[in-house]
C-alpha cells in the first residue's frame, strides 16, 4: 500500500523514511513540525496496519486531543492501545490469549457480528441494538449456562 497521491506533492508534511506518510508523533497523532496538524489511518506514518480496526483505536485519542486544544490545552494526551509499536501484542485479558478457548469462540460467533454488522457500521449506541432484554431468549439462557461458569471458574469475574 502506498500513500494518497496528494501526500507525495507535500514534503513538508510527510516522512520519507516512511513511505512519504503525514510524519506524526505515534503516541499523540500530532504532526511533528506543524501543531494544527493532526493524521491517522491510511495518510499517517504509524507502523500499524492501515486498516478499520486501527482507526477505531487511534480515534479515541485523536478526539482527546483536539477536545484538549479547543478548551485551551497542549493537545498532547496520549492513549494506551491494545497494541504495541514493536509489532508485539498487549494481553487485555488476565488470561493467556494464546491459548484456544471456547469464551473466544462464542465472542468471535455470536458477540462480534451483532456489534459490527448493527452497530458499528450503522453508527448506532449499542443500547440501541435489536435485543429485548425483558423477553426469555435462548441467548441469555445459554450464556447463563455455558459463558458464564467458564468466566466465573477461570477466573474473570
Amino acid at each position: 500500500m502506498c500513500c494518497p497521491e496528494i501526500l507525495t506533492k507535500t514534503p513538508k508534511l510527510t516522512n520519507p523514511k516512511a513511505s512519504d506518510y503525514v510524519d506524526v508523533n505515534v503516541k499523540t497523532l500530532r504532526h511533528n513540525h506543524y501543531d494544527n496538524i493532526f493524521a491517522l489511518g491510511d495518510c499517517a506514518a504509524l507502523p500499524t496496519s492501515k486498516t478499520a480496526a486501527a482507526v477505531a483505536g487511534q480515534v479515541g485519542t485523536l478526539e482527546k486531543n483536539i477536545c484538549d486544544i479547543i478548551n485551551g490545552g497542549q493537545g498532547n494526551v496520549s492513549e494506551v492501545t491494545e497494541f504495541d509499536y514493536r509489532a508485539k501484542p498487549l494481553e487485555t485479558l488476565p488470561i493467556d490469549q494464546g491459548k484456544e478457548r471456547y469464551l473466544f469462540y462464542f465472542t468471535k460467533t455470536y458477540l462480534l457480528p451483532p456489534l459490527y454488522w448493527d452497530g458499528l457500521l450503522r453508527a448506532k449506541p449499542l443500547e440501541t441494538l435489536p435485543i429485548d432484554q425483558g423477553k426469555e431468549r435462548y441467548l441469555f439462557y445459554f450464556t447463563k449456562t455455558y459463558l458464564l461458569p467458564p468466566l466465573y471458574w477461570d477466573g474473570l469475574l
